[in-house]
């Protein structure tokens, strides 16, 4: 079985990591009209929606069986909300004041600890590997998505956030409600077991530790703040 921080881990992030942040670089490096940004972003989208769709099917073929084929909890969720968000919709747009920092939360703990991997004998099983390409880039896009200035962190649009957990909240009833999950979004069980991290406890942590970065932003220098093209 795999091990996290075991050999093939740590290679992993040894060639994914340098790959990200090179690939940030370039793109705000090279992309300086409005319409290309919005061309590669949405190239991004694509590439992302593509394999979050591997994911999902390898996962539904060797796992959890079609009837789970719809993620039941907020990392896949946020990346199809995200990758569609950028494909169809434009830059600034409301909804990704809510997913970019869900989904920032989500890929950063997957990065430090996936707890999945140990689940298989080879990083390269395909609901592992393309598990942890879904997660890293769940980290990384936002990161891509404000260091371009696609997205402008905003201490008026604070509220996007908890409106936009309440719909994760809700989408997850439907799933369980509906479609017969036993869980969705941690409404019952704990993203660890015997913690308080279920929906609520991440709420209690996560938004006011968001709105104290919102507030940070909002008085950091500019000089420390991204340039972008618009």
């Amino acid at each position: 079985m795999l091990e996290i921080y075991g050999i093939e881990h740590i290679l992993y992030l040894l060639v994914t990591i340098p790959f990200f942040v090179g690939s940030i670089y370039l793109i705000k490096k090279h992309v300086k009209t409005q319409e290309g940004m919005r061309m590669a972003m949405r190239v991004v989208g694509v590439v992302y929606l593509l394999i979050l769709i591997w994911n999902r099917i390898s996962t539904s073929m060797l796992e959890n069986g079609w009837d789970h084929f719809l993620p039941d909890l907020y990392c896949g969720t946020s990346g199809i909300a995200m990758s569609l968000t950028l494909i169809f919709l434009k830059r600034d747009h409301i909804v990704l004041h809510c997913i970019i920092y869900i989904s920032t939360l989500g890929g950063l703990l997957t990065m430090i600890y996936p707890d999945f991997i140990v689940h298989a004998d080879s990083l390269f099983y395909l609901p592992t590997i393309s598990g942890m390409i879904h997660h890293s880039l769940l980290l990384f896009i936002p990161f891509l998505l404000v260091y371009t200035g696609y997205v402008k962190p905003d201490l008026n649009k604070y509220y996007v956030l908890p409106v936009g957990m309440a719909v994760y909240i809700t989408f997850g009833v439907f799933e369980i409600t509906v479609l017969g999950y036993a869980d969705a979004m941690y409404l019952f069980t704990p993203a660890l077991p015997g913690s308080m991290f279920n929906w609520f406890g991440f709420a209690l942590i996560f938004l006011p530790t968001h709105l104290a970065f919102l507030i940070v932003w909002k008085y950091l220098p500019h000089r420390f703040k991204p340039k972008s093209v618009y």
